[in-house]
């Protein structure tokens, strides 16, 4: 509703900019009933009070009618168009900017801006084809040309054509590499291309993507733990703990982005004695709450049992308290039942559910979710997910 009042304020605010002598010249009344004006400011008054009044078809249907016949400048549409498209009704978004579109007197410049509104309508809606089409030919008119460009980015970003987001990329950035937030852009693209090679088993070409990553950005964590994957897929030891002192070292922070993806991999690759040794060590430099996990299910699983593990869990949240400790608890009282632990960290965390209480949290808007994403699912921002 708030994009909605945003587009009335917008026509509103044109409307009485270029009404500004009739209001002088005329009484207020003149405003609702002369609506075939032909003053290109007036064609759009009487709409205005349709939206005031919540009649939205109506409003749409005499913006359409009177500001695609009559009205010399058709921002107020544009404005209106927009609004709808941020509030999700991307239907009367397209009629408008089709309309406008279909205007044969249009000059050139409202309908290169036409053409690009229109292709991102459909870049919204999921019709990438379209899209494509539109977005191309607005790369001919050097107005829309950097905007065109950019939503052709992102259009190759939702098909995971990464190498095709990487050359435009690079393309739209004035000093392309060696502008740093390209630079970290590119890390991302190169850090998915390498995941999507090593889903299909090819070990050295994710590998290879890997360190072009790392090349760009040396502390991107997601390239990072790809080349422990592959490092443990290749029964790698001495690269294995090479990679994980150095993110110990350098970015502890992101060992545990990517710690449930290589978690497996570490306990399948390592010694039970190295893996309790490295365990202790790693969570003297760093106790993060999956650490502690691991400590506590090797403690159960020792002489003590499992209340050897749960005093270490406990001891861990007083120190570390937060939404982490939280899910570790639970998840080892999944494994080792406590009594009443289970029951009482059910209703906790239905409550931090309830609180928005993610795991995770974008940097850039605020979005907190209970898992890793590389590119916030509502900003589109790459690398901004951080742990709370």
């Amino acid at each position: 509703m708030n994009w909605l009042w945003l587009g009335i304020a917008a026509v509103l605010l044109y409307a009485l900019w270029q009404c500004r002598g009739a209001f002088v010249a005329r009484p207020l009344p003149w405003l609702r009933d002369n609506t075939n004006s032909s003053d290109g400011g007036s064609a759009v008054i009487a709409p205005l009070f349709s939206l005031i009044d919540d009649d939205v078809n109506r409003a749409i249907e005499q913006l359409l009618k009177q500001g695609a016949e009559q009205s010399r400048n058709p921002e107020p549409l544009f404005a209106l168009a927009i609004a709808y498209r941020r509030r999700g009704e991307l239907d009367r978004a397209v009629t408008i900017h089709q309309s406008l579109l279909a205007r044969p007197d249009f000059a050139q410049a409202w309908r290169d801006r036409a053409l690009l509104e229109l292709g991102r309508d459909y870049l919204t809606l999921g019709w990438l084809d379209r899209a494509e089409s539109l977005l191309e030919q607005s790369m001919a008119a050097p107005a829309t040309r950097l905007e065109a460009g950019r939503c052709l980015l992102r259009l190759h970003e939702m098909q995971r054509q990464w190498s095709q987001a990487e050359a435009w990329a690079i393309k739209l950035a004035a000093q392309g590499l060696r502008d740093d937030a390209t630079r970290e852009r590119v890390a991302h693209y190169r850090a998915a291309e390498a995941a999507d090679a090593l889903k299909q088993r090819k070990l050295a070409r994710a590998e290879q993507l890997a360190n072009a990553s790392l090349s760009l950005v040396p502390d991107q964590p997601r390239a990072q733990g790809l080349l422990l994957q592959v490092a443990c897929l290749k029964r790698d030891q001495a690269q294995v703990r090479a990679l994980l002192d150095r993110m110990l070292t350098g970015n502890p922070r992101g060992l545990w982005l990517i710690w449930d993806a290589v978690r497996d991999c570490l306990i399948e690759m390592m010694p039970l004695a190295e893996w309790e040794k490295w365990l202790v060590e790693a969570y003297a430099r760093y106790p993060a709450s999956e650490l502690a996990l691991e400590r506590a299910i090797l403690l159960a699983q020792g002489a003590e049992g499992a209340q050897a593990g749960w005093d270490f869990m406990l001891e861990h949240a007083r120190k570390q308290p937060g939404v982490h400790a939280l899910v570790a608890m639970e998840a080892f009282v999944d494994r080792y039942p406590q009594s009443c632990a289970g029951e009482i960290l059910a209703v906790v965390r239905a409550v931090l559910d309830d609180a928005d209480m993610g795991r995770y949290i974008c940097r850039n808007c605020g979005l907190r979710t209970s898992k890793v994403h590389w590119q916030c699912p509502r900003c589109s921002q790459w690398g901004q997910i951080d742990i709370l």
